[in-house]
């Protein structure tokens, strides 16, 4: 658009100069038969310019006609993807009353200016939300939040959402009972609005672009319109009550019955399934029974899918049966460590012929990997670092990566500093020289104890003998003189 108006701004001053020149030298072109001649050849330019500007101006337009309406379908593809509708987007007006934890929508009449009380839900107001006037924007399903799920989002600034209560998982049969029976309360924390999945699975359908404002709100306020009655959860079971989904087994149970939720329960590999949480039973008289139901538990050491057969006898003899497939799932990256941060590699020189060479990395990798260690077993350990041509002085990192079967990877980083093997110095020469020295005169000294020893024991055993000899002549003298 800009280049557009640039450039019909510079034909028109063109044109402007040009027939201004012409004004004032008329008088002179009609006079001199050559300048008509050029006043006609230039006339004939201005007119043939002027035609094919005229057509290069309707070919952009049309143009960007048809890439505006190109634009227009990307943006609703796009608009698909993230909510369902945008039917009605402003025809509603949102107040939220922090005050009374209420978030009453409004409804337009045909003129805009007016508008009733259409409907009212029960919220959660995080501490962090600030006061004043904001735009619902984008609407998307199931949102991983600060640790937590959330199944129908609608934001309305930066960080700020207004959701359904939270989940352990993206499920809906993980429903975190704590905030589901906390809505209606103030938050300690948070800069989001909480509703029922009823309530803000309507907000996710109907509310794109929708004008919401944020009042404090005073305790004498007064709401336009009631609450609707609380729906309380039922023990064991993960569904929020109040979602409209077809499979929630709220909107299906009936008393004598077992009803499963989603068709297929999915359960993370080596976890402990919640058996309980995608269904509702009851005996004949309307008592939960979910608890009494009879089952054998899965192992989950290993993927793939598996039955749970539900039996109860209700006290009038009925028998009452359901059969739930559980899929058991790998999607948690392997945790991989190593030993050391950082590692030491030395190469002979900076020279290329030392510094880059494919067995240098062959090396530092198996270096790295030599330290590997991870808590899964069966898994492909891939450890990368710089090409040969990249080595150089001082620190590269290196990339661990590891696979296990499931295709989940876990990966770290840690460094290994190459330096260059330092050359003996001359104090090193001689430290070692002298140790040697030492070495030798010990070695000497040791031999010639050794053989001093050995003369003491010689000359040791030499007494011994003498002495013995005088004894034994002594003896047999005395034995002499007695006979």
């Amino acid at each position: 658009m800009l280049y557009n108006m640039v450039v019909r701004l510079a034909l028109t001053i063109w044109y402007i100069l040009t027939v201004g020149y012409l004004i004032l030298n008329l008088k002179q072109i009609f006079t001199n038969k050559k300048a008509k001649n050029i006043l006609i050849t230039v006339c004939e330019i201005l007119v043939v310019a002027g035609i094919i500007f005229g057509v290069l101006m309707l070919i952009y337009s049309k143009i960007n006609k048809d890439a505006s309406q190109i634009g227009n379908v990307s943006q609703s593809a796009e608009d698909t993807e993230t909510r369902t509708t945008e039917e009605g987007s402003d025809e509603y007006y949102i107040e939220v009353n922090i005050r009374k934890n209420a978030m009453i929508v409004y409804q337009y009449a045909k003129d805009k200016k007016t508008k009733t009380p259409y409907k009212i839900f029960k919220c959660s107001v995080g501490s962090q939300v600030k006061k004043g006037s904001y735009q619902t924007s984008n609407n998307y399903s199931w949102l991983n939040i600060n640790g937590g799920w959330h199944k129908y989002n609608t934001q309305f600034d930066t960080k700020s959402w207004i959701q359904s209560a939270e989940y352990r998982d993206k499920y809906d049969n993980t429903l975190n009972k704590k905030s589901y029976n906390a809505i209606g309360e103030k938050q300690e924390s948070g800069s989001c609005i909480l509703l029922y999945a009823r309530d803000a699975g309507w907000i996710y359908e109907n509310c794109s672009k929708t004008e919401i404002n944020i009042i404090k709100g005073k305790k004498s306020d007064k709401l336009p319109l009631e609450f609707e009655p609380d729906v309380k959860a039922v023990k064991y079971c993960g569904w929020d009550p109040t979602d409209s989904d077809a499979n929630n087994p709220y909107q299906k149970i009936s008393n004598g019955k077992i009803v499963l939720g989603l068709p297929e329960v999915y359960v993370e590999k080596g976890d402990e399934p919640e058996y309980l949480s995608n269904l509702l039973a009851r005996d004949e008289n309307g008592k939960n029974i979910a608890a009494s139901l009879k089952y054998k538990t899965i192992d989950t050491g290993n993927t793939g899918t598996y039955k749970v057969r539900y039996t109860y006898k209700t006290d009038a003899g009925n028998k009452l049966k359901a059969v739930q497939k559980f899929t058991v799932i790998d999607t948690t990256s392997p945790v991989v460590t190593c030993s050391k941060s950082l590692f030491t590699f030395e190469v002979d020189s900076l020279e290329p012929e030392d510094m880059n060479k494919e067995s240098n990395v062959k090396e530092i990798q198996n270096l790295v990997r030599s330290s590997v260690s991870c808590n899964e077993s069966d898994v492909t350990i891939t450890v990368s670092c710089p090409s040969a041509e990249e080595l150089k002085e001082g620190k590269i990192p290196v990339v661990v990566k590891v696979q296990d079967s499931s295709g989940n990877v876990g990966s770290c980083q840690v460094m290994c500093e190459i330096t260059v093997k330092e050359e003996e110095t001359e104090k090193e020469t001689k430290s070692k020289k002298r140790k040697t020295t030492i070495q030798n005169v010990n070695e000497e000294t040791t031999g010639n104890n050794e053989e001093i020893t050995k003369k003491k024991k010689n000359q040791t055993g030499t007494k011994q003998e003498t002495t013995k000899t005088s004894s034994e002549n002594r003896d047999e003298d005395t034995t002499t003189v007695n006979e």
